[in-house]
């Protein structure tokens, strides 16, 4: 069963999407298991050749079940899972990019397409979804500068809530465990000097806001590469590198948490704690009320920008949803 709603958005806007399209209203509860994005934006037939760009950064999602918080505030799109492709094909059968994410069509002439992103939210568990619910997700986009020579529309972001009806006898649970994400985001680096700087998440960037314990999932990290208005997405370029230095080093990391417990003990490489391939440390482990996770970033290369985010569920009352 899959339930979808679309917008469109323009660089720095945003939208509500049609709540009555993202509701259960069938007589049996629905059990969601995932969440898809597609984010397609129509490219510059000047650039489309070779144009790679990637908007998981910039557009971002606020998602609310009845009453129930699934994100913590807006969450990237990019955010909110790890990458589960590594490969895609263009529209040249030799031009391959190692991020599945991403993939250009051809549409009408061959120097002119629709550039698509593709993110999927694996549920960090099955979330029920009784009838008459409905998912509320407003989408925003930060100011990205993909516009002009660059895109030629605005990019429509397309989201699906995929799960399956609960048929035959059934006891509707009391409690459901509900999915949560929550993301700190970063400004751009400026290279140079300013290597050494430290940029530090907030207070309320990686809480637990809630009275219940959060377990958390994963975390996942990215760097969004931002240059001029003709390239932003995924640095998996450059790995993180300040490639303008004579000293190359890797963009560094370093987590603890409010109790001063240590997750790294020193600052370590960015892809080192998030895997390259997917972006992603996945562990097991509790966040108590108001406890939060501090994320401390340095050797930040010119044009990217961090992105670290907490993935995991609570357990809430289904009661007056």
């Amino acid at each position: 069963m899959i339930l979808s709603a679309t917008g469109s958005l323009a660089s720095g806007g945003s939208i509500p999407l049609d709540s009555s399209r993202l509701s259960n209203t069938f007589r049996t509860p629905m059990i969601v298991d995932e969440i898809r994005f597609i984010v397609r934006t129509p490219t510059a037939s000047s650039n489309s050749s070779t144009l790679r760009f990637n908007l998981g950064g910039s557009i971002r999602v606020k998602l609310t079940a009845g009453k129930l918080e699934l994100t913590n505030g807006f969450v990237p799109l990019w955010n909110l899972s790890p990458n589960y492709q590594r490969l895609s094909q263009y529209k040249s059968v030799s031009t391959f990019r190692p991020n599945g994410e991403e993939l250009a069509q051809s549409v009408g002439d061959v120097s002119a397409g629709i550039f698509y992103n593709h993110f999927r939210w694996l549920l960090p568990c099955k979330f029920w979804m009784p009838p008459g619910m409905s998912i509320s997700a407003v989408i925003s986009r930060a100011v990205d500068g993909v516009s002009g020579s660059v895109a030629t529309g605005n990019a429509t972001v397309d989201v699906a809530i995929v799960g399956r009806a609960v048929t035959g006898r059934y006891i509707m649970p009391k409690t459901t465990q509900v999915p949560w994400a929550s993301c700190w985001v970063g400004t751009a680096g400026t290279g140079g000097t300013d290597l050494n700087t430290v940029q530090r998440s907030g207070q309320l960037d990686l809480i637990n806001p809630y009275l219940s314990t959060i377990k958390i999932q994963r975390m996942i990290g990215r760097l969004q590469l931002f240059n001029s208005t003709d390239l932003v997405l995924d640095d998996d370029i450059r790995a993180g590198v300040e490639t303008a230095t004579t000293t190359p080093d890797p963009v560094k990391v370093k987590i603890a948490d409010s109790r001063g417990n240590i997750v790294t003990r020193d600052f370590a490489n960015f892809y080192d704690v998030f895997y390259l391939g997917r972006r992603a440390w996945t562990f097991d482990t509790e966040l108590k009320p108001k406890e939060r996770i501090n994320v401390e970033v340095t050797r930040i290369p010119d044009g990217d920008t961090p992105f670290v985010s907490l993935i995991g569920s609570r357990v809430e009352a289904l009661r007056n949803f």
